[in-house]
């Protein structure tokens, strides 16, 4: 391995904000911090991140909605890949995946046991990560899809999306994913969705109604707003909603009680026994080894389809751009940043 450098930069949350360039700053730190922290405990390992990727939750975060009690500066991300480059838990040059916390760094110590062990460092790997296992775990484990079964995936385009279409489809199941603009329904057909809705040119809710009248089975949701709206009076009967996020209301600032104004009418609930569930990727660790290997095996395998979106963001100055992008909704798949770059410079 190559020597490492005096100083990494990472990028830290100063104010909290749903804004990702005023909450954030590029700060630089000296790495023998780092060092020492491995060297004194033999479960420690250091990393040195070459990609990292971008998730809606990096806006909640910095935003200060999961845990009040955290108050800045903290370090922002939370999912990379890279290679050990010091530690004795891992060979040298080993590749991992980590979705800890303050994963926007050049450098990252880890647990070694709390690390996903990779065959190489393709970007591919950070869309199974947070992305995979929500939807693995969403589909499976919370809503127990059934072959036969009619299944909806909103913001199907996207990093989870893309994957929840395929799980789906992978179960057996007929699959809707609504999308924005024809070059991403296009590629959800691609994708084995049987039928892509772009809701720029089509109502979801009157697609639901007049070509699924038995109603669906399973909804995948994570936009939020009128899109929910339209899908709750086409549930059928004993379906289950899952509520994944709230994309379309995470721009605005304050907490999750203030800026999440989805209500959902019970009274479209109790006739249908329909049920519907929130679903927080952290409450299902346990089942990680379980979805783990499935997600894996479908990538070496080409049977898992990932999607890296096309535009390039190189360097941690450059994160901040990814991370607007994919708040935006522009992005076809995963948005990923590669720090190769940042951190070869300064060998």
């Amino acid at each position: 391995m190559a020597s490492l450098p005096t100083t990494y930069r990472r990028v830290v949350c100063i104010q909290q904000t749903a804004d990702f360039a005023r909450a954030t700053e590029v700060q630089e730190a000296p790495l023998q911090a780092l060092i020492d922290q491995v060297d004194a405990n033999p479960a420690l390992i250091l990393v040195r991140v070459t990609q990292v990727g971008m998730n809606a939750s990096d806006v909640n975060f910095v935003a200060g909605r999961y845990d009040t009690r955290v108050k800045p500066p903290y370090d922002a991300g939370f999912e990379a890949i890279g290679q050990v480059v010091k530690g004795s838990a891992f060979k040298l040059g080993q590749w991992v995946g980590t979705m800890q916390f303050g994963a926007f760094t050049e450098y990252l110590v880890l647990h070694a046991k709390r690390v996903f062990p990779l065959p190489d460092g393709r970007p591919e790997w950070l869309g199974i990560m947070v992305n995979g296992l929500t939807a693995w775990l969403a589909l499976h484990k919370a809503a127990g899809i059934k072959k036969g079964e009619t299944v909806v995936v909103t913001g199907a385009a996207g990093a989870t999306g893309q994957i929840a279409v395929q799980v789906a489809k992978a179960a057996g199941c007929t699959v809707i994913g609504t999308c924005g603009g024809p070059v991403k329904a296009a590629q959800l057909r691609t994708l084995g969705v049987d039928r892509p809705v772009d809701y720029r040119s089509e109502n979801l809710g009157e697609v639901l109604k007049n070509e699924y009248k038995r109603g669906v089975n399973v909804v995948f949701e994570g936009i939020g707003g009128e899109m929910l709206k339209m899908i709750l009076p086409n549930l059928a009967v004993r379906s289950r909603l899952l509520i994944i996020g709230a994309v379309s209301t995470y721009a605005n600032d304050g907490d999750f009680g203030e800026v999440w104004s989805d209500v959902i009418p019970t009274h479209l609930l109790l006739p249908k026994s329909i049920a519907a569930q929130g679903f927080f990727l952290n409450h299902y660790m346990k089942d990680f080894p379980e979805a783990w290997p499935q997600l894996v095996k479908g990538v070496l395998k080409g049977e898992l389809q990932v999607a890296v979106d096309p535009h390039v963001f190189r360097g941690i100055d450059q994160i901040v751009d990814a991370v607007n992008l994919m708040a935006e909704g522009k992005n076809i798949g995963k948005v990923v940043v590669d720090l190769t770059g940042d951190v070869q410079a300064k060998l």
